[in-house]
């Protein structure tokens, strides 16, 4: 199989920056300030969802799955002034109705897998995890688990990427698809010149029955000691061990797979890079899809001219990814 070779078409506007992408039949949704339903083909937009700041995004048997930090934008936030929480809903794609919706509570990042006759749910800051399936929502605790990381399913289990140790040690966990307990787990070992890696776990997938992981590595004992690199962490799930540590730009960025390939976006790089799922190698040089940041940039970052590749999605030849800043959804025709 040769090198990809990526065709990057015009780019479509979306309300907000795209914090998640997910492929439906043939509707592209976008999270953005708004959830959002392209056609898959000419581009054009098919219907908006009124949530609360959408993001997490995940097809599941012809519907959309979504998070939201809220369910009615009528109802008023509580007396901190934060939403009224964070709610899980189940979308027919081809209309865009909500079938569903269940309140996950609490706040921060929530990642979702699905698996086991299962979805799986993991709420950040709630550190526990979420098995919810057709009849009732059973909440499973994590035992020592720190903070909920991203999920996936492979080789039969459900697995989760945490930096532990204050962000200083990076690992996969093996749970067990029925009881969520802890079966085993991967350590991971990053290279260092001097001094130790802090770690800030980004995304995580699998693809062909091995792991694919993102993270954000900082050579020093907090965020913020020296120039960062993004990482992509390639795990074998059924023999239980790192195949390899790929650098892939300056941040880690998001995940998707697909023909062979793993792809990463490097937001304040402005670039995709893609590697070879069978090798471990890159294949030729970054795709440059937005603008680059200045060297140096701090929590400033929005306020620099530059787009920033983000969320990612592949379907059938076609990779979605969503520039921030620009607020758009980039098609790349991707074949090999």
């Amino acid at each position: 199989m040769g090198p990809p070779r990526a065709t990057v078409g015009e780019s479509i506007p979306v309300a907000g920056n795209p914090d998640a992408i997910a492929v439906v039949g043939d509707v592209v949704w976008v999270a953005g300030d708004r959830l959002q339903g392209f056609d898959i083909v000419s581009g054009v937009i098919l219907t908006e969802v009124d949530l609360i700041g959408p993001s997490t995004l995940l097809s599941d048997d012809g519907d959309l799955l979504a998070v939201s930090r809220g369910y009615d934008r009528s109802a008023p936030d509580d007396a901190s002034g934060e939403p009224s929480g964070l709610w899980l809903h189940r979308i027919e794609s081809e209309s865009g109705r909500i079938s569903a919706a269940v309140p996950l509570g609490g706040g921060g990042d929530v990642h979702l897998a699905i698996g086991g006759g299962a979805i799986w749910v993991a709420v950040e800051n709630a550190e526990r995890i979420f098995r919810l399936d057709s009849e009732e929502a059973v909440v499973i605790g994590l035992e020592n688990a720190g903070t909920a990381g991203p999920l996936a399913i492979a080789g039969q289990a459900l697995w989760s990427l945490r930096a532990t140790e204050g962000g200083r040690e990076l690992s996969f966990f093996r749970l067990e698809i029925t009881t969520g307990e802890t079966a085993n787990s991967i350590d991971v070992t990053v290279p260092s010149g001097e001094g130790r890696w802090w770690f800030q776990v980004v995304d995580l997938i699998a693809y062909e029955g091995d792991l694919w992981a993102s993270v954000s590595a900082f050579p020093g004992a907090e965020q913020g000691e020296g120039e960062a690199a993004g990482l992509v962490i390639h795990a074998d799930a059924d023999v239980g061990e790192v195949i390899d540590v790929i650098p892939t730009g300056r941040r880690g960025g998001r995940l998707a797979a697909g023909n062979g390939i793993v792809f990463a976006t490097d937001c304040p790089g402005g670039t995709l890079t893609m590697i070879d799922s069978a090798t471990g190698e890159i294949s030729g040089q970054p795709l440059v899809l937005g603008a680059a940041a200045p060297d140096g940039f701090d929590s400033r970052w929005y306020l620099t001219d530059y787009a920033c590749p983000w969320a990612v999605a592949y379907d059938e030849g076609m990779l979605w990814v969503g520039l921030w800043i620009e607020r758009a959804l980039v098609p790349v025709a991707v074949d090999r």
